[in-house]
């Protein structure tokens, strides 16, 4: 038997990953669809990236899922349009843009975590940001892993984990970029 942490902090933190992980492991069970087609089973994931310290990140409302790595957000009673740090998803006529828009819709719920990065904004304006849900889980290493999305090859804290993440959905050709790849 594991023993339990004595620390109020470590105990919700083991709690929080604990949850984190049954949230991954249920999500994993709902299907994604296309069109009219069946269901796209789910693939097996590496173990989460779930951040050291959520209770250190900034929390804020969800307004609106744009697309697979743009979301609308309340900050302080200001609005404003995130694009997540680290990652590019399908663009609205691209292959898997209704895949990656659903899942990311799925992941964020109404509110997420953010955690900036060396830069501040992208060229149109929009705040960049690593993205996590409550629990601390990235939701950009998500979107990865599971074949929606791919790594940044320039830039970024997190550069070599999603590049890593996204060499591993390539090669087993998980989700939808890569199920098809030659």
């Amino acid at each position: 038997m594991i023993p339990m942490p004595r620390s109020r902090r470590a105990r919700r933190l083991l709690w929080l990953a604990f949850i984190a992980a049954l949230v991954g492991l249920l999500a994993a069970l709902i299907p994604l669809r296309r069109g009219g087609e069946e269901p796209i089973p789910l693939p097996t994931l590496p173990p989460m990236f779930i951040h050291s310290d959520p209770a250190a990140l900034t929390p804020v409302a969800v307004i609106d899922v744009i697309d697979g790595d743009t979301i609308d957000v309340r900050i302080d009673g200001t609005e404003e349009r995130v694009r997540y740090y680290g990652i590019d998803a399908p663009e609205r006529d691209e292959d898997c843009y209704e895949e990656a828009s659903a899942r990311n819709r799925h992941l964020v719920g109404s509110s997420v975590l953010l955690l900036p990065d060396a830069r501040e904004r992208d060229p149109g304006g929009r705040l960049l940001r690593y993205v996590f849900t409550p629990e601390g889980q990235s939701i950009e290493a998500q979107i990865i892993a599971e074949g929606l999305g791919r790594a940044w090859r320039d830039e970024g804290a997190y550069r070599e984990r999603f590049l890593e993440l996204e060499r591993q959905a390539r090669e087993g050709r998980v989700g939808c970029l890569w199920q098809e790849e030659e």
